[in-house]
């Protein structure tokens, strides 16, 4: 009967110690981490042409709109690269300078162009976690030479 009165306590403070484990490494996440799968989810959006998912990003949501417009009017722009070159973290990591560059074509020509974008992120209500959701303060520059 004392034995298994010493396991139930010892499978006890097992469990007690995993769940421990568990929040601890729940708790590593931080702001920077979460900045970079947000630019991995914003990249793919502009790469694919969701316009609505990239226009979600941006901290003015009539910028966001006026995002959505310029590209429906532009439907003949094609991206199909976009890279995160720099990532310059300030503000305690709750700011971020992000250089992005693009590829794209505009049918109906075949060329390949390239330009390189600076933007502005910010962290909006990151808890004690590392978790909440970085939004971009700069509007989206027009692709050069589409007319």
């Amino acid at each position: 009967m004392k034995t298994l009165w010493l396991r139930s306590i010892q499978f006890s403070v097992f469990l007690l110690l995993t769940a421990l484990l568990l929040s601890a490494c729940r708790s590593t996440l931080t702001p920077q981490k979460d900045l970079h799968s947000t630019l991995d989810r914003f990249t793919q959006a502009l790469r694919w042409g969701d316009h609505g998912a990239v226009a979600s990003y941006f901290v003015d949501a009539q910028e966001g709109k006026a995002f959505i417009e310029r590209q429906r009017e532009r439907e003949q722009i094609n991206v199909t690269a976009v890279r995160v070159v720099d990532v310059a973290h300030g503000d305690e990591g709750l700011s971020a300078e992000v250089t992005l560059e693009i590829e794209y074509y505009e049918l109906p020509s075949a060329s390949l162009r390239r330009f390189d974008t600076v933007q502005q992120w910010r962290a909006a209500g990151i808890d004690n976690t590392g978790q909440g959701r970085w939004l971009l303060e700069t509007p989206f520059p027009p692709f050069p030479g589409a007319d």
